[in-house]
C-alpha cells in the first residue's frame, strides 16, 4: 500500500470508530471515563486485494462489534448492545504474491469479560470462519490479565524451591501407562529411574488405567516406591499424574489423587479448555502442568486460525499453569526455534504475576540439552521417556546420562569433564538425532 492509501485507509477507519462510538453513547458495555483508556490489542493477518483491504477489515470491524451484515435501524438510537472493536490506524502488506495484510484492533476491556472463552469470543469468534485470517497476537493489559488469571500470585512452593535450589535445568521422566506393564515391573521402573536422580515424574497423557479407582491404586503404589527410593537421596522428585474424565468429576477425581500421593496435575486445556483448567487450577494446592496433547488442533497447518505463542504460551499461563509442555524445536514434531522462542516470551511476560515453566518433550535425549539451555536459560523442565526408559544400560542409567548432560550444559567448555560411561553411551546412540520411528516421514 502507497503512504496515499495507507492515510485513507486510516482515515476510512477513523471515521466507522467515530459513527460506532455516536451510536454506542449510553450502552452500557461500552467503557467510560479512565475505564476507557485501557484496550486489548489483537493483531491479526489476512489476505486480500490492495483494492479491497481496507473494505474487507472494515467489514472485520462491524463482525467483531455489532455481527450484522446491514445497519440496523436503531443502531442510531444507541440501543444496540454489541462492544466495538476498533481497528488503529496501521496495517501492513507482508508478502506481494500472497497479497497478505497485518492488522490491528482495539478491543476496550471493559467488554471482554473476565474469562478466556468471552475473550476468544471477541476476538476470534464468528470471524474464524473466514478462510484466510489468523490471530498472531493478544498485548493484553496487566489490570486485564488479573482479572482472566483470577488475580491471585500462584505460587507452588514445592515446585519454586526445587527449581530455584538448582543451577541446571530439571530433568522430568515421563512413564507411560498404555504400556500395560505388571505392578512389579512398574515399580521396579520407578525404582530405577528414581535412583538415576531425576527430579519429577509424570504419568504419560495415553493412559491405559481407565477407572479411578485402577488410577488411585496406581498412584498409591508409585508414591510409596518414590518415597521407599529416596530415603537416602537429598530430596525425592515430585510426582504429576494425568487429570482426566468427565468433566462433572474432575474435581472430585483430582482430591482423591492428591490424597493418594499425587504433588501435581498432567491437564491437557487444549482437549478440555483453558477456563476448565483455570477453575481446577483455582480449586487446587497443587500445580498443573499443561499438556499439549490436541494443541495442534489450534494452530498447525496452512489454515490454522490461531498462532502457537498464544495457544501454547500465553494462554495457558493465563489459565493457572505452573508449568507448559512443548514440543521441543528440534524434537520428533519439529516445532522450530522462532515459534519455541515466541511461546518462551509468552511464559516469562511480566504482566502475570506468577512464574510458569517450559517443560521441553517430544523425542529428547541428551544431544539436545546444550542448545536448549543457551537458547533459554537452565530454569527450564526437560522431559524424556524413551531416552530414559530406552536407555541401552537401562532405565537407571538413561536418567544419570540425561542428568549429567543438564550438569554440564550450564558449565563453560573448558570446566566439562569426560563424559562418563552412561552418557557415552547415550551420545553414541542418538547424537545423529534420527528417529526409529519417525512422525515426520
Amino acid at each position: 500500500m502507497t503512504p496515499h492509501t495507507v492515510h485513507s485507509f486510516q482515515v476510512a477507519v477513523l471515521n466507522l470508530a467515530r459513527r460506532y462510538r455516536r451510536s454506542q453513547r449510553g450502552n452500557p458495555f461500552m467503557a467510560t471515563g479512565s475505564e476507557g483508556n485501557e484496550f486489548l490489542i489483537a493483531e491479526y493477518i489476512t489476505q486480500g486485494h490492495r483494492r479491497t483491504i481496507e473494505r474487507k477489515i472494515s467489514s472485520l470491524v462491524r463482525e467483531c462489534g455489532v455481527g450484522s451484515w446491514l445497519p440496523l435501524p436503531f443502531e442510531e438510537s444507541a440501543s444496540a448492545q454489541g462492544p466495538l472493536g476498533i481497528i488503529v490506524g496501521h496495517t501492513a502488506k507482508l508478502h506481494s504474491s500472497q497479497q497478505l495484510y497485518r492488522f490491528q484492533l482495539h478491543f476496550p476491556c471493559s467488554v471482554l469479560g473476565s474469562s478466556i472463552g468471552e475473550l476468544l469470543e471477541f476476538t476470534m469468534g464468528a470471524v474464524s470462519a473466514l478462510r484466510c485470517l489468523k490471530l498472531l497476537k493478544l498485548d493484553i493489559p496487566k489490570c486485564h490479565c488479573d482479572l482472566l488469571s483470577g488475580n491471585r500470585p500462584r505460587r507452588d512452593p514445592h515446585l519454586d524451591s526445587l527449581i530455584n535450589r538448582q543451577s541446571r535445568p530439571l530433568i522430568q521422566a515421563i512413564i507411560k501407562p498404555c504400556f500395560g506393564l505388571s505392578d512389579d515391573q512398574t515399580l521396579d521402573l520407578v525404582s530405577q529411574i528414581c535412583l538415576g536422580g531425576v527430579d519429577l515424574i509424570k504419568d504419560d497423557e495415553l493412559a491405559a488405567h481407565g477407572s479411578i479407582a485402577a488410577q488411585l491404586r496406581r498412584v498409591t503404589l508409585i508414591k510409596e516406591t518414590i518415597v521407599r527410593s529416596c530415603r537416602s537421596a537429598p530430596h525425592r522428585p515430585l510426582y504429576f499424574v494425568q487429570l482426566s474424565g468427565p468433566v462433572g468429576d474432575l474435581l472430585q477425581r483430582a482430591y482423591s489423587l492428591q490424597h493418594a500421593g499425587a504433588d501435581g496435575f498432567l491437564f491437557s486445556p487444549y482437549s478440555y479448555g483453558y477456563d476448565l483448567q483455570n477453575y481446577v487450577s483455582h480449586n487446587l494446592p497443587l500445580p498443573i502442568e499443561s499438556h499439549p496433547s490436541s494443541s495442534g488442533i489450534w494452530y498447525s497447518g496452512k489454515v490454522a486460525k490461531l498462532s502457537a505463542r498464544l495457544v501454547v504460551g500465553l494462554l495457558p499461563r493465563l489459565a493457572g499453569a505452573s508449568i507448559v509442555m512443548i514440543f521441543a524445536p528440534d524434537g520428533k514434531f519439529r516445532m522450530g526455534w522462532g515459534r519455541t522462542h515466541s511461546i518462551f516470551e509468552h511464559l516469562s511476560d511480566p504482566r502475570i504475576c506468577w512464574t510458569t515453566y517450559p517443560a521441553f518433550a517430544g523425542g529428547l535425549h541428551p544431544a539436545h540439552v546444550d542448545r536448549l539451555v543457551s537458547e533459554f536459560g537452565f530454569h527450564i523442565i526437560v522431559a524424556a521417556g524413551a531416552a530414559i526408559v530406552g536407555h541401552p544400560m537401562g532405565p537407571q542409567a538413561g536418567a544419570i546420562a540425561l542428568r549429567e548432560a543438564a550438569e554440564e550444559s550450564v558449565l563453560p567448555a573448558s570446566k566439562r569433564s569426560k563424559p562418563s560411561p552412561e552418557l557415552r553411551v547415550a551420545l553414541d546412540a542418538w547424537n545423529k538425532h534420527e528417529l526409529i520411528y519417525d512422525v515426520r516421514l
